[in-house]
């Protein structure tokens, strides 16, 4: 899969928590982590955005291209953030 095709399944998943108004892809593939996490503030439980953030911190700072080069396992991420928001607050 290619980054844009990844952002744009965060994206998916980040508009279950926003609505349909939601348009961040483009920030997405520039720093993922920043852009999930401001989306998850306020409306997941601080337990889960603090497990999450523990878990993720490493690749702050990166784009989805970089993580892709570094093999990282983009499907995980895919699915904690789908588990995320599935469950909500």
């Amino acid at each position: 899969m290619s980054p844009g095709d990844y952002s744009r399944i965060i994206e998916a998943l980040l508009r279950k928590l926003h609505g349909p108004l939601y348009r961040k892809s483009d920030e997405i593939l520039l720093d993922p982590y920043k852009e999930i996490v401001s989306a998850l503030e306020c409306r997941v439980s601080r337990e889960k955005l603090d497990r999450f953030q523990l878990c993720y911190q490493a690749i702050a700072g990166q784009t989805l291209q970089e993580l892709i080069d570094e093999n990282y396992n983009v499907e995980q991420l895919i699915a904690d953030i789908r588990e995320l928001t599935n469950s909500g607050i």
